[in-house]
């Protein structure tokens, strides 16, 4: 029995040498495919290297569902860890906005991205009525705003994609920071005198005997404009909500919960119902009021499945206000027509056209590339259409941008771009030589030279320095040509000269070699 069993020992023994190879082979196998991206998954964070890729949030219930990474090929020239989080920027979303989606920080912060890369933003619309919740605001009319760590402001970006099924927009950029889909708007509101009046509108509630057994429904008419809005939805036994698409007319005047500010009067007006739903016309409660920019919900106290058919409960109702509240657009404008207006070879002027802020001041930032327009910095900041670069390279080619900056602390997008050199370094003229005096009397002296030369210009003039003790000199005069007179001297008085030459850019030679020369 021991000899006929150690084959089988030695048969089990090898069987699991194989089987520790295979799990060694393929655990070496996973590890080494650890540099590979893969394909696209859901979640914040995922490696992506040159050949590009995705990173997406499909989560629906992620506070964060739709957002999106989408990079090119080439656009990173190595592995990257990228990911998608709830913005923690203690910067607060300025004044006149209103956010229509969640801050959202996109990492490694600063990445710089050779091509641009898209980044989808989730905006809110959760009842997919086409407006931003909580405004009457158009879904398309959505904005977004960056976080230019340069100018430490929110910046309006261009938004080049938008998906109204998926309630996402799209931006396109070259670097990662904090991003926002947002609405620019600020609310100014009037109190008015007199009140302003819509209505009445009559909202009616009845047994439809047409219709299939036990279907009830609801409608608005507006008797003066003969208006009947047919059917609307009838929650449950004690509402109904009307659309937009019921009474376009009516809505067009009484329903903009951004803009009006409505106080709703009813008045019940029942057929012969008090048998049936056991209410006297007196303890009807109904009530009025807008769900949604385009909604009105109306709700009453009482089973309408106890109707009988003819049967009705109609609401008059109609709104009044004392406030008017307007929206205005805030968003920031970009400068336009940007133009070289000086060029030196250590700095550039630009001009563009003056941007007008009806609601407040304007003041404007500068920016600058030195590489070809794939980075900008802020260069200075200006209050008037105007900006200057200095500290140039001569001879060296940078391209500027322009935003405005309202008082509210808003920015605009980048202006387009405008691209500009310095000129050469200019050559200073030579020292003026050989100064000589003559035609020296008591009271005065004539002083000549040889004319300087300037290699890159002409020479503009020449500054004459006179001292009385050959070490503080000051300047007597300028002149146009090579020689000069000095008048209203001492006699028996010495005296001592020196001259320099002045260019066409305004700058000056070295002074020459000193004479000395006394009055008779």
């Amino acid at each position: 029995m021991l000899f006929r069993r150690a084959p089988t020992n030695l048969h089990d023994f090898q069987f699991r040498i194989i089987f520790l190879s295979i799990v060694l082979l393929c655990a070496v196998l996973i590890s080494c495919g650890t540099d590979d991206p893969g394909p696209p998954k859901s979640g914040t964070e995922r490696l992506v290297g040159p050949e590009g890729g995705m990173l997406e949030i499909t989560d629906p219930d992620h506070s964060l569902f739709g957002a999106a990474i989408n990079v090119p090929a080439n656009a990173l020239t190595e592995n990257t860890l990228l990911s998608i989080q709830t913005s923690n920027h203690p910067e607060e979303t300025p004044p006149d906005t209103f956010p229509a989606g969640a801050a959202i920080s996109f990492l490694p912060d600063g990445t710089l991205f050779n091509q641009a890369v898209t980044i989808s933003l989730p905006y809110q619309d959760m009842d997919n009525d086409g407006y931003i919740d909580g405004t009457a605001i158009p879904e398309n009319q959505v904005s977004a705003m960056v976080f230019n760590r340069q100018s430490n402001l929110w910046q309006d970006i261009r938004v080049t994609g938008l998906d109204t099924e998926k309630n996402i927009l799209q931006i396109r950029t070259t670097h990662f920071t904090d991003y926002e889909a947002i609405l620019y708007l600020t609310e100014k509101c009037e109190s008015l005198d007199p009140l302003i009046q819509a209505g009445p509108f009559y909202f009616t509630l009845y047994f439809d005997f047409r219709s299939s057994s036990n279907i009830y429904k609801a409608s608005v008419s507006d008797v003066g404009a003969d208006l009947n809005a047919g059917n609307a939805t009838l929650i449950d036994n004690e509402s109904a909500v009307i659309t937009e698409e019921n009474f376009q007319d009516m809505f067009a005047q009484v329903v903009d919960a951004t803009k009006w500010a409505w106080t709703w009067e009813i008045v019940t007006e029942l057929t012969d119902l008090v048998n049936k739903v056991g209410l006297a016309d007196e303890e009807i409660e109904t009530t009025v009021r807008a769900i949604s920019p385009k909604n009105i919900e109306f709700t009453w106290n009482f089973d309408y499945h106890q109707m009988a058919p003819y049967e009705m409960l109609v609401v008059k109702f109609y709104g009044t206000t004392d406030t008017v509240c307007t929206l205005l657009d805030r968003t920031p404008i970009s400068p336009t027509n940007l133009t070289i207006e000086q060029a030196t070879d250590t700095g550039i002027r630009i001009s563009w056209d003056e941007i007008v802020n009806i609601f407040g001041t304007i003041q404007y930032n500068l920016y600058i590339s030195e590489d070809n327009g794939a980075t900008f910095r802020l260069v200075s900041r200006n209050n008037t259409a105007t900006g200057i670069a200095t500290g140039l390279a001569p001879l060296t080619s940078y391209s500027f941008q322009v935003t405005t900056v309202y008082d509210n602390g808003l920015e605009s997008d980048f202006s387009s771009i405008l691209t500009g050199s310095t000129i050469a370094a200019n050559i200073p003229p030579s020292s003026p030589s050989n100064l000589a005096a003559s035609s020296v009397t008591n009271q005065s002296i004539v002083l000549t030279w040889d004319n300087s030369v300037d290699d890159d210009g002409t020479i503009l003039n020449y500054i004459v320095y006179i001292s009385s003790d050959d070490e503080t000199y000051s300047i007597y005069s300028t002149v146009t040509s090579n020689s000069a007179n000095i008048t209203g001297l001492p006699s028996q008085t010495t005296y001592f000269f020196k001259i320099s030459a002045v260019d066409n850019q305004g700058e000056s030679s070295s002074q020459s070699d000193a004479i000395s020369v006394t009055t008779l």
